[in-house]
Parts: structure tokens; C-alpha cells; sequence
């Protein structure tokens, strides 16, 4: 099959056309888009093997093949486009690509957007009960995605973006780790997540492996590693608190690597681990793409992670890590501002 012609412009149409239908009727069901959530990236449905390849083709031509991984036994592409898709005040870069599903049946176009968010899902789906919401990607261990079901289209929901996720399967020995300490199937009911400096890309050779992880009772989670880990390599636990909240952190090392597990009483997406890294992780999207590399110049040099960030934005004498959190909830479009100002 012939690969469409499309140019950047047309591309940016289709995109615009099919945004503009997914907020109107949002809209219309009262659903309210916090100005600090950032739109990651949209996908591209096809109907045949054939506008697969065809597709994949086209979009080679307007940006790069960051990977393509069979799913499920079928292709999926994903590409950074040169010329982002401006919608409203964010800048949306990666587009999905799946080859079609054997036995599903779907029209060739856009058929969602994804959408990264600071609150877990289940709270996101409590605050909105009357909607159509499918929770079957609740169950995925790494990454869960709700999905907002919209008629043709749909929004996904997630907490760590594309790009990261992407990051880190780049990483095959962290991904080994955690598949072999089967850490996130055994964190299942805490809201495990990975943070840290590796899916963001900005992790030296000595980087350890973050997991945040939330209980009621740090009793419970202390007994747990215990019972689990504490055959490793420089295993220790430690407690404290931190603003009145308890904590609790586990280290140990695995195949070389260390690995820490910091739990709190605090719902995962609450914690600074969190809030910090999805705070960095929208700095370096709308950031110009020499900051990773400038980054781990700093980091290089002996700068911790934050306040190599606060470095390149010019925030002057302030506490680093303080200031890389008030920028999490700040709307992309002040966010986008501040950027724009560090460079001058």
C-alpha cells in the first residue's frame, strides 16, 4: 500500500479536529482537566496490516522511531514528531501507532489521547462515578492506564508517561531486576511506583533503582521486605518521619545494583518522591532536549538530581528541592513560561 501523503500542517489539522471533539465532550460531561496535567501523546489507529505499514512509513517522515514492540502479537510504533502538535497550551510530541487487533474492528484516525496525571486512579475515577469508566487496565502491574470511554474516542489515563516508560525498557538491567524480584506484582496492592532518576533518562552508571510504594501500617511493609528481601545484599531497613508522617525505607543491592523501596502512610502520588519526579519528567518534555545530556553534565560534577534542575532553570538561592516541587502544580502554561525565562 501506497504511504499517504500527509505534511506536518495536515497532520497538526487531524490532530486539532480530533482534540477539539475529545474536550467538547468532555465538557459536556462536566469533567474538569486540571491545568497542571500534561497531554502525552495521541494514537493513531489503523484498519489493515497494510495502512500499518504504510502509516509507519508516513510517520517516519515527520519524526523518529523511538520503538516497535510486538504487544499482545501484534506491532506497536511509537515516534517523536520533529514539529510537536500545539493544542492549547501543551505541546504534545509522541504519537502511538498500533498495527490492528486480529477480531477488533476500528476506523483509521486518532481514536485517543493519553494523559498523565498526579492522583491515583482510583481516586480519579471516584471523583466522576456517573462516567463510563473501563478499569480493566487497572490491573496491569506496570504503568496502569484508566480509560475514559467517550462513544468513538476515548482518553487514557496514567502516571508516568511514554517517554519514561520507553526510558526504562531501554534500561534492560533495571527491567530484569524488577522482573526477577517480582517487585511490582508484590507491591500489587500498595500503589507501586517507579521514580527516580532512570525513567528519566538522567541516571549515571551508579543510579539505584527508586520504588515508592504507600501502606497503613509500616509495620506491615517492614515485615514484608523483611520476609522477602532480606537475603540480599546489604539489606537494611531504616524508620523515621518526615512532617509528622511515618516512613520507611529498605535497601538492599541485587545483580550489583541498589535498590531502595521508600514507604510511606501517604497515598504513592502524594509523596515528594512522586511530586518531584513528575515534576522533572514535564520540565524535560517542554525543556529544550540538550537539558538531559546537560543534566548528567551536572550530575557528573557532583550535583544531586534536583538541584542540577534548578541549576538550569536560574532559580537562584533557593532550596532546590522545594522549588521543584511548587513547579508540579504549576499549569503547563506558567510552567512553559518559566522555562522560557531560564534561557534568557
Amino acid at each position: 500500500m501506497k504511504s499517504p501523503a500527509i505534511s506536518e500542517n495536515e497532520f497538526q489539522i487531524l490532530a486539532e479536529t480530533f482534540l477539539n471533539k475529545v474536550f467538547n465532550r468532555i465538557k459536556s460531561k462536566e469533567f474538569v482537566i486540571e491545568p497542571h496535567w500534561d497531554i502525552d501523546h495521541l494514537c493513531f489507529r489503523v484498519e489493515t496490516d497494510g495502512e500499518y505499514e504504510a502509516y509507519r512509513d508516513t510517520l517516519s517522515g515527520l519524526g523518529d522511531l523511538l520503538t516497535e514492540m510486538k504487544v499482545n502479537g501484534r506491532p506497536i510504533a511509537t515516534f517523536e514528531l520533529h514539529t510537536p502538535i500545539h493544542y492549547k497550551t501543551w505541546l504534545i510530541k509522541l504519537i502511538e501507532l498500533p498495527a490492528p487487533k486480529k477480531g477488533k474492528v476500528v476506523k483509521t484516525g486518532f481514536e485517543h489521547l493519553e494523559m498523565v496525571v498526579d492522583i491515583s486512579l482510583e481516586d480519579l475515577s471516584k471523583r466522576y462515578t456517573d462516567l463510563d469508566w473501563d478499569k480493566s487496565g487497572l490491573e496491569k502491574t506496570f504503568n496502569p492506564e484508566l480509560e475514559l470511554e467517550l462513544g468513538d474516542f476515548a482518553i487514557k489515563f496514567h502516571n508516568l508517561s511514554l517517554k519514561s516508560v520507553i526510558n526504562f525498557e531501554n534500561r534492560p538491567k533495571m527491567a530484569i531486576l524488577v522482573s526477577e524480584l517480582n517487585l511490582l506484582e508484590i507491591f500489587k496492592d500498595h500503589q507501586p511506583f517507579i521514580a527516580g532518576t532512570v525513567p528519566l533518562a538522567v541516571d549515571l552508571p551508579s543510579a539505584d533503582l527508586d520504588l515508592l510504594v504507600s501502606f497503613t501500617d509500616v509495620a506491615e511493609f517492614k515485615d514484608m521486605c523483611q520476609q522477602t528481601f532480606t537475603m540480599l545484599p546489604e539489606f537494611e531497613i531504616s524508620q523515621s518521619e518526615i512532617s509528622k508522617i511515618q516512613y520507611c525505607l529498605c535497601r538492599f543491592d541485587y545483580r550489583g545494583i541498589p535498590v531502595e523501596i521508600f514507604c510511606s502512610l501517604l497515598s504513592t502520588f502524594k509523596q515528594n518522591g512522586y511530586l518531584h519526579f513528575n515534576s522533572e519528567e514535564k520540565i524535560l518534555k517542554y525543556a529544550p532536549a540538550t537539558w538531559t545530556q546537560q543534566i548528567l553534565d551536572l550530575k557528573g560534577k557532583g550535583l544531586k538530581t534536583e538541584p542540577a534542575f534548578a541549576h538550569l532553570l536560574q532559580s537562584g538561592e533557593v532550596d532546590a528541592y522545594q522549588y521543584i516541587l511548587d513547579l508540579q502544580r504549576k499549569p503547563i502554561q506558567e510552567l512553559r513560561s518559566i522555562l522560557r525565562s531560564s534561557l534568557n
